[in-house]
């Protein structure tokens, strides 16, 4: 088989940049199966199937439990989940800070906690609108530019979150913030009991197991950058080396060394949302 790999990344429009963090299309034709190891990244990702391939989702140790999909939402995640696929795929990929998702699919986000959700079960014929849409298009660029109008009609439409959630998950994404709710709660000016409600419908998440997500998206900067076990340990607020292994292996299913081996495989990591580590390639 001849092997081809072609992938696209693309960013919104202005008025979109701080609600979608990018787009990716790709086209895959490879001589092998492929397994990547995705990390849980407190985003929603959206993947139109263009009509090839299908993708298989399970979860690392629990090889009894997988689901097939192609057009298909991933929620908000607490643990880390293994796409597989025969080699050959072709679609676009739309990945949405979690409080714009809930805008475009309408549902509490709570309810995809962990879950990939086939988008006909969630848009119904508008998504399968668009989708034939952006299979008629022939470029990448021409389908980005389709989604930015898409989704800005959506955004006009729909509700815009509170800034005190959206501030509340920058101080989590930047670690600058006591991990305690009530602290949490009391820098954003609401109560803890409104801070969870509004974390729970509009990041999917606790506001506890979003400071775990973004705790480990720290944590594997500084490990990819080069930086010693002990160095993150100190600085992205763990008790101790012990601490950080426990918590590493409960969101990715291992360890930073197992980690960090995989993300040496031979090969293309590209990982899905610049300025983050979201992936590794898995044997």
């Amino acid at each position: 088989m001849n092997t081809d790999w072609r992938l696209v990344r693309g960013r919104p429009g202005p008025a979109l940049a701080d609600a979608v963090l990018g787009y990716r299309a790709f086209d895959l034709t490879l001589d092998r199966v492929q397994r990547r190891l995705e990390v849980p990244v407190g985003a929603v990702t959206l993947v139109a199937n263009l009509g090839r391939g299908t993708l298989r989702i399970g979860r690392p140790g629990e090889s009894g439990d997988w689901s097939s999909a192609d057009s298909f939402a991933v929620g908000p995640r607490t643990r880390a989940v293994i796409g597989e696929h025969n080699g050959v795929m072709r679609g676009i990929e739309v990945n949405l800070t979690s409080w714009f998702a809930r805008t475009v699919l309408g549902v509490h986000l709570g309810e995809l906690r962990d879950r990939q959700v086939e988008l006909d079960q969630l848009l119904g014929r508008r998504w399968r609108h668009l989708e034939e849409q952006l299979a008629e298009l022939p470029t990448s660029q021409a389908r980005f530019t389709l989604l930015d109008r898409h989704l800005l009609r959506l955004r006009a439409a729909g509700p815009e979150p509170a800034p005190q959630l959206r501030a509340a998950w920058r101080h989590l994404l930047r670690g600058t913030t006591p991990t305690t709710v009530a602290a949490l709660a009391h820098e954003v000016g609401w109560s803890p009991r409104s801070l969870e409600l509004r974390f729970a419908e509009h990041i999917g998440l606790t506001p506890k197991s979003a400071a775990r997500v973004t705790r480990l998206a720290r944590t594997l900067r500084m490990l990819t950058a080069g930086h010693p076990l002990s160095t993150a340990s100190t600085a992205c607020g763990f008790y101790d080396q012990a601490h950080l292994n426990r918590e590493f292996r409960a969101l990715t299913g291992g360890t930073p060394r197992e980690f960090l081996h995989h993300r040496r495989t031979p090969g293309r990591h590209l990982d899905r949302l610049p300025g983050w580590v979201t992936s590794a390639l898995l044997p």
